[in-house]
């Protein structure tokens, strides 16, 4: 009998990395979508409640093995990946593959050093999902922030409130979240602590976004990284991140109107 032809077998070469750019992609969806083709994997997919949009895009270059013989389009179950996953570590190879009709994915941890290797079988979904696009919108307004400064601002304002404002007026951004019986504001301005902020309009600027779905995502990202965050008037709020190692985390919010 004929072995099932191989659709991809790519290989990251960093386990905790990998494991971060996931664990932080998947936070707010429940199914993952992978899309693999010569130049890349992305995955891009709604939140439960489609008030949240993910975006990651790894390009082949930031694999060390990417052998792909058609583009591929996969669902995997959430709970079984990130199983997996989870066990990567820093010296560990991370490596995805799949074949024709199979009813599984892959998960290799193979430690060159060791020359342990750990496999994990990860199931896919049978019902698929809907194609999701891509949102085009430029924000107007855009600010870049440490991830710890951010993860901050959204625990203080998460204590009084379960929304968050942001308002760019005058070269900075105010930030403020009430309740009925409390409220948080914050001021934000260049170098105190923001590392950059632009603006394309001409006056105040404003968006509210839900603290649930943001606190979800700065949670896990992590505190090292860097974000570039950008809104406009009542528009989607964007959360852009260049990954250590190429490649792009992007992550669009709803705005509450």
């Amino acid at each position: 009998m004929l072995g099932r032809l191989l659709m991809f077998r790519i290989s990251y070469p960093n386990g905790t990395k990998f494991k971060k750019i996931m664990q932080a992609s998947i936070k707010l969806i429940e199914e993952i979508p992978l899309n693999v083709t010569t130049e890349g994997l992305t995955l891009r997919a709604l939140s439960p409640d489609k008030n949240a949009l993910v975006n990651l895009f790894i390009p082949s270059t930031s694999f060390e093995e990417f052998n792909v013989e058609e583009e591929t389009n996969i669902v995997v179950i959430k709970d079984e990946f990130n199983k997996a996953v989870r066990r990567a570590q820093r010296k560990d190879s991370v490596i995805l593959i799949y074949e024709r009709g199979a009813r599984e994915l892959k998960v290799i941890l193979f430690n060159a050093k060791t020359g342990v290797e750990r496999e994990f079988s990860v199931s896919i979904s049978e019902a698929g999902m809907e194609p999701v696009g891509e949102i085009k919108v430029e924000p107007v307004v855009k600010f870049q922030i440490d991830g710890d400064d951010l993860k901050k601002i959204i625990t203080d304002a998460k204590i009084v409130a379960d929304e968050i404002e942001f308002i760019y007026e005058n070269e900075r951004i105010l930030v403020r979240a009430a309740s009925e019986d409390r409220s948080y504001r914050t001021t934000l301005e260049l170098d105190r602590p923001l590392l950059n902020l632009e603006s394309a309009a001409e006056g105040r600027v404003s968006g509210k976004y839900s603290l649930d779905l943001l606190k979800g995502i700065t949670t896990a990202l992590g505190s090292a990284e860097t974000l570039i965050l950008g809104f406009g008037q009542n528009q989607p709020l964007r959360i852009y991140m260049e990954l250590e190692g190429g490649g792009i985390l992007t992550v669009w919010i709803a705005p509450r109107v």
